[in-house]
Parts: structure tokens; sequence; C-alpha cells
């Protein structure tokens, strides 16, 4: 990323600035633990986003079946079941 003048900084919040130090620093955009590979969260925030992104449509559209070989379902942290 190039680097931001001070002027655009000032403008950005305080947390996209956090996000952005984390983002040059190799770290997940939550917390403080290495990211995953091809993406800018660490494993456990990676997998709890997909879950969400998967369930979030279901529930707004009264779906019921789930496909549940899938990754985000087989995820320890998950309570789909």
């Amino acid at each position: 990323m190039p680097e931001m003048s001070q002027r655009l900084l000032d403008a950005v919040s305080r947390q996209r600035k956090y996000q952005l130090r984390h983002k040059r620093t190799g770290l997940c955009y939550d917390c403080s633990r290495p990211v995953a590979s091809g993406t800018v969260f660490c494993e456990l925030h990676r997998r709890k986003r997909n879950l969400e992104n998967r369930e979030k449509p279901r529930e707004r559209f009264k779906r019921k079946i789930r496909y549940l070989k899938a990754e985000s379902y087989r995820f320890t942290g998950s309570n789909a079941y």
C-alpha cells in the first residue's frame, strides 16, 4: 500500500487505522494473531466470518437446507447444529 499523507490519515477512523496497521504488519484485523494465507483474518476469525456470511442469508430467506460437509459447519466454534 502506498504511504498515506498525514491529511488522509487524519480523516480515517481509529478502527480503520488499527486495521491498516495490522494489515501492514501481517496481523489479523480483529485480533493480534498472524493472518491465514490469502486473507486478512487469522484462521479463527476467517472461519467465524465464513459461518456468519453463510448463515445470514439463510435466516433472511428462511432456508432450511444446509450443506453440512462445508468447512464452516465443521468449525468447532460453530453452533449451527
